[in-house]
């Protein structure tokens, strides 16, 4: 019952956080900062299913406007998917099973561009999967381990942050999810003033 009772309530608030509506942005400088929530939250099942996690921060990344909690949510759910297919692979051992965390500048269509990714070796999602991925209650996880909605709420959360989100798979050999968020300038600025 208590399993139950808590599956239920993570459906609502993920049901909830797809409805929501954009909340208040403040400018974020120390990304380092910002990923320490995720990983604090999700140390306990990353210890417990021997996982190593790899952080890269670029020094001297630009600043960007984004809904911290938002952004959190996002890096929660990517690196819980990521969890999720190590468990499928099967190795025990933490040099075997392995989460790469990189928050690095990029420039996409002449706009720098905050990028995060979230990269495992897990068994990989193959390309008819990663084609329907993104779509609301779309899962492949066993009935009663996932809603379908995380992937669909993080596209909506950094398309609201006028970014997007990508996903890059080699079946058998790793999985990458990446989004960008547009770095503070004087025309983001203007856009999330509007």
């Amino acid at each position: 019952i208590i399993h139950e009772g808590d599956r239920i309530a993570k459906i609502v608030r993920n049901l909830l956080s797809y409805a929501r509506q954009r909340d208040s942005y403040e400018t974020v400088n120390d990304f380092r900062q910002m990923i320490q929530t995720p990983l604090s939250l999700l140390h306990k099942k990353i210890e417990d299913e021997h996982i190593d996690v790899s952080l890269t921060v670029e020094d001297n990344l630009p600043p960007a406007r984004c809904n911290v909690q938002q952004i959190e949510q996002v890096l929660i759910n990517l690196i819980d998917n990521s969890c999720h297919a190590l468990r499928k692979k099967g190795h025990k051992y933490q040099f075997l099973r392995r989460i790469d965390i990189e928050i690095k500048k990029c420039v996409s269509n002449e706009e720098t561009m905050v990028r995060f990714s979230v990269r495992d070796n897990g068994p990989g999602i193959p390309k008819e999967v990663q084609e329907k991925a993104f779509n609301a209650f779309y899962t492949t996880k066993p009935a009663g381990e996932g809603t379908g909605l995380g992937l669909s709420i993080a596209k909506q959360v950094i398309e609201s942050h006028c970014g997007r989100i990508l996903i890059d798979s080699q079946p058998g050999e790793y999985t990458s999810v990446s989004f960008g968020l547009p770095a503070l300038t004087s025309r983001t600025d203007t856009e999330f003033a509007n």
